[in-house]
């Protein structure tokens, strides 16, 4: 449940990503030659790992 949501906010970041005004105010992807993929991939697998680690924790109290 928590992922899939999480998948779906990411796929919703991504299409924002396509907005010509967005577009021109991001900037750290270029200057560091990520693709808007990689950037979102990296987020995504990033904030997926602590959620699983975040659920683990809880888990054990």
């Amino acid at each position: 449940m928590i992922l899939s949501s999480k998948i779906l906010f990411y796929v919703g970041i991504y299409l924002a990503y396509y907005d010509i005004g967005l577009r021109k105010r991001l900037t750290f992807y270029q200057n560091f030659g990520l693709s808007k993929t990689a950037l979102i991939l990296i987020s995504f697998l990033i904030d997926t790992f602590i959620t699983v680690i975040f659920i683990k924790l809880l888990r054990l109290f």
